[in-house]
């Protein structure tokens, strides 16, 4: 799944562009966790995780939809949408 190996990728520093960056006289690490992307990642996989689960009780449990609906709206909702905020530091080295 495309959208699932480029966040992976970035998330879990399996490509090490993401994490040196060079330019003039300077190398800049940043963590091998990188998690500027965060916000981006976690909403997407939210987002398509609920869509799977709305589809999976559409095809096989129709008649608890409305549950699922109502229950998102009243319990998750809130916590889906309001995301800490993370700080990236990177250290910077010149050459």
């Amino acid at each position: 799944m495309f959208p699932y190996s480029s966040a992976s990728e970035v998330m879990h520093g399996s490509n090490y562009e993401h994490h040196v960056k060079c330019s003039a006289g300077t190398v800049a690490f940043e963590p091998i966790r990188y998690l500027e992307d965060f916000g981006q990642v976690y909403q997407f996989s939210a987002a398509l995780a609920l869509s799977t689960y709305r589809r999976v009780l559409q095809t096989y449990r129709e008649g608890e939809l409305q549950a699922f609906g109502r229950k998102y709206l009243e319990n998750w909702q809130k916590v889906f949408m309001c995301l800490p905020k993370i700080t990236i530091n990177a250290e910077t080295t010149t050459i």
